[in-house]
């Protein structure tokens, strides 16, 4: 059988919103200790049990990908920098 490491398959507790993560896909190694998402077809299964299928970028979601919330939405889609891209950031201008 082969290693979790002969699959590109990390474990790392840096992405998402819970500790105990679970990525399978391709990895970009920044030193033998420092692996990180990056590359088509990758699948991330957080803590919470969520999971995201999809592109990443140096360690975020980036490109086409699905993020299955366990019990909830689904945000398929156009991601970019870790943000579904539909999302909308408003900010408040305050008039002074």
């Amino acid at each position: 059988m082969k290693s979790k490491e002969e699959h590109n398959f990390i474990v790392n507790d840096k992405y998402g919103p819970a500790n105990n993560i679970f990525y399978a896909g391709p990895v970009y190694t920044k030193t033998p200790e420092k692996k990180i998402p990056h590359g088509l077809n990758g699948t991330i299964v957080y803590g919470t049990n969520d999971v995201y299928k999809g592109s990443f970028h140096m360690g975020k979601r980036h490109g086409y990908g699905c993020l299955k919330i366990k019990n909830g939405p689904e945000y398929k889609g156009q991601w970019e920098n870790d943000k579904f891209l539909p999302f909308i950031e408003w900010k408040n201008k305050s008039k002074k």
